[in-house]
This record gives structure tokens, C-alpha cells and sequence, in this order.
């Protein structure tokens, strides 16, 4: 599996999105955008989702994740864990309900990269300090 077939599963996951995803490709009018600008587009959904409610597709998005995880090759799996489980959890800490409330539709592997996002953000409050942690270099 590649970075080019995430997309298309995601927006079979979620067709609720396909609103949403017409007006991100009318914005870059065909510009070049990135796999992160387009998975962006997911997590805010799934955060967007959530607040009103919405989580009738959960299982399926959440299902699609662990397919990238398992099956997706090296950069599937950096993008799963950093475009869409990374911005679900910065994206949902800037709401009431904070991003705990996502790790209930995690499935194993799923969880694995949402522990590992969140370990790498505990004790660091910007990008700045996780990148530092990372690479072991000081503040």
C-alpha cells in the first residue's frame, strides 16, 4: 500500500467528508498540496465529527488507520501516525473533551501509534521541544 491509495480509502471510510474534501480541492485549485495538507483534511473531520456528534463512521476511519498501519509501507505508516493521529491529538486539545476521547476506536496497532505520538508530546509543549527530545539535542 502507498502514500497514493490513502485517500481514496479514507474518503471510502468517511463519505461524510466528501463535502469538505471538494472544497480542499477547489481551494488548491489544482496546486500541489502534500500528503499532509490532504490528510489534514481527515483529522479535522473526525475532530469536527465528534464535537457535533458524529461517530457513525468512526469504526470505519479508525479500521482504515490500522490498515495503513499494518499493511502501508514506510511512508504510510509516518503519515498515519503524524498527518492523522498527531493532528487528531493536537487538533482535539484545543476542545473541551480533549483527544482521550478518540483512543476508544483505536484498534491495536492504532494504539500503538497513538501512545507513542502522545509519549512523544508528554513534558513538550511546542514542535520545537518534541523535534529537540528526538534528536537529543538541548533547548
Amino acid at each position: 500500500m502507498s502514500a497514493a491509495t490513502m485517500v481514496p480509502k479514507l474518503l471510502a471510510a468517511c463519505p461524510s467528508v466528501s463535502t469538505t474534501w471538494a472544497s480542499h480541492l477547489l481551494y488548491w485549485n489544482n496546486e500541489p498540496r502534500g500528503e499532509f495538507t490532504d490528510l489534514s483534511v481527515f483529522a479535522h473531520h473526525v475532530v469536527k465529527n465528534y464535537t457535533e456528534g458524529k461517530t457513525s463512521e468512526f469504526l470505519a476511519f479508525f479500521e482504515t488507520l490500522e490498515m495503513f498501519l499494518s499493511s502501508g509501507d514506510e511512508q504510510v505508516v509516518g503519515l498515519t501516525k503524524y498527518a492523522l493521529v498527531e493532528d487528531i491529538q493536537n487538533i482535539a486539545s484545543h476542545q473541551p473533551f480533549g483527544h482521550q476521547v478518540f483512543k476508544s476506536w483505536c484498534l491495536a496497532k492504532t494504539k500503538l501509534a497513538w501512545e507513542a505520538v502522545a509519549q512523544e508530546w508528554e513534558n513538550n509543549s511546542s514542535l520545537a521541544q518534541v523535534l529537540r527530545s528526538e534528536h537529543g539535542t538541548k533547548p
